[in-house]
């Protein structure tokens, strides 16, 4: 990548001034010029890079519009998001953005809707849902449609996909929802693994 800076670092004429001789004051204005001129376009692209770059150990947030491309990733997870309802139950969001893996005890009957998965690109929440250890009876889970985004359950033969899901021990269960046009489209629920011993 070019910089501004570098025009003027080169027009910096480093043999002057000439030892042993008068120089004309010039040269100096000259120089001086080109080495503010140099130092200021490199402060405007510092200012620039803050502003758009990515920073080790630090929150990176592509607004939707980066892309990352053409990267080996390794020793990568994901963002874990957990959600103790407890005994609140009824009306629950699931936000993309909070996390790819939530995690969510249930205690009464609940209603899971959801916001801001990708508006035009493939995007996946997986859900670890479980039931309170100090609830005895079946919980019911609904995923619920909006008026633009319909629930669409994996149909296949042995899916273990219903609507609503029903919680009958407190070990967990885990199901994706994903969708490949955001909350303008429908979202695809598929059955992942479970019951299995929680950690």
């Amino acid at each position: 990548m070019s910089s501004t800076s570098t025009t003027f670092i080169n027009s910096v004429n480093t043999t002057f001034p000439v030892a042993g001789q008068d120089n004309d004051t010039q040269g100096f204005r000259d120089n001086y010029s080109n080495i503010k001129n140099g130092m200021q376009a490199l402060a405007n692209e510092v200012s620039v890079i803050q502003g758009i770059g990515v920073v080790k150990n630090s929150t990176n947030d592509f607004s939707n519009t980066g892309i990352i491309q053409n990267a080996i990733l390794q020793s990568s997870s994901i963002k874990t998001y957990r959600n103790n309802i407890g005994a609140i139950g009824g009306n629950q969001t699931v936000d993309f953005t909070s996390g790819n893996y939530q995690v969510w005890k249930i205690t009464s009957a609940t209603n899971l809707s959801f916001v801001n998965f990708p508006v035009s690109n493939f995007g996946a929440v997986q859900l670890q849902l479980y039931r309170d250890t100090d609830t005895t009876t079946t919980v019911a889970v609904t995923l619920v449609a909006s008026t633009t985004t319909s629930i669409l359950l994996d149909t296949k033969s042995g899916a273990g996909v219903t609507n609503p899901i029903a919680l009958t021990t407190s070990s967990p269960v885990l199901y994706e929802v994903s969708s490949i046009n955001g909350d303008s489209g429908p979202l695809h629920v598929r059955f992942i693994a479970g019951p299995f011993k929680a950690s």
